[in-house]
């Protein structure tokens, strides 16, 4: 039993490493805070709170969970870029939504350029008011849904394919009776982009929204349908 707890708690430290950003905070999957591990946890982590300094980076780039979560960065730190510089990105799929579980399927978080672009609302307080509803539900999130989507579905991840300079992921899902759903998200490293590709089919017509969550310190420019995000001093 001592033997099973020890390797469990290995490996819940690895999917941890696997789940922090280049910035040191963990991905906002979740019921998550924004916080930092102790580095003293893990070589891993050691490494990633002193950007390279110490510690050691882990052997897998990209990790993926079948429990419904992959974790992938464009490195761990080279020669001409340091960890804090590189690009990572996270991805939720898997069964349908229990505990401290969002409507999340299909969303996707991106760090890059030294700080985090694409964002999930992580948890606030546990009352049961408007704001809850907003974090966990489905318009929360950085996905594609529609208002007769009320929970996270069953998501499966169809195929992926992992390579030095892109990876790329299809999901898909039944968001409700006689809807289906796939998204293909493509990531690319050097320069670093992220390319998403989202199909609904509806027995009905319907309404269908994109959202994108941006940090807080984004101001947003649109024109017609394109939209800018830049940090106030850029």
């Amino acid at each position: 039993a001592l033997t099973t707890i020890s390797t469990r708690r290995q490996l819940a430290m690895r999917f941890l490493d696997q789940a922090t950003a280049p910035d040191g905070t963990l991905a906002l999957i979740g019921d998550t805070q924004t916080l930092k591990l102790d580095p003293a946890k893990s070589r891993a982590q050691e490494w990633i709170q002193t950007n390279g300094a110490s510690g050691a980076p882990p052997s897998a780039r990209v990790a993926i969970y079948t429990a419904g979560y992959v974790f992938g960065r464009s490195g761990w730190g080279s020669a001409t870029r340091k960890p804090n510089q590189e690009s990572f990105y996270s991805l939720h799929f898997g069964p349908k939504r229990v505990g401290h579980g969002h409507n999340d399927h299909t969303s996707l978080t991106w760090f890059a350029r030294g700080r985090h672009l694409l964002v999930d609302p992580g948890v606030g307080e546990y009352v049961d008011d408007k704001w809850r509803e907003f974090y966990t539900g489905a318009t929360g999130h950085n996905q594609m849904t529609t208002p007769e989507m009320k929970v996270s579905p069953e998501t499966k991840l169809v195929k992926s394919s992992l390579s030095a300079t892109a990876d790329s992921f299809r999901l898909a899902d039944a968001p409700y009776k006689g809807a289906s759903r796939v998204r293909d998200v493509i990531v690319l490293s050097d320069p670093d982009i992220v390319v998403t590709f989202d199909r609904i089919k509806a027995p009905k017509a319907t309404t269908f929204t994109q959202y994108w969550h941006l940090p807080r310190d984004q101001a947003l420019r649109v024109s017609g349908a394109k939209g800018t995000a830049q940090k106030s001093g850029e």
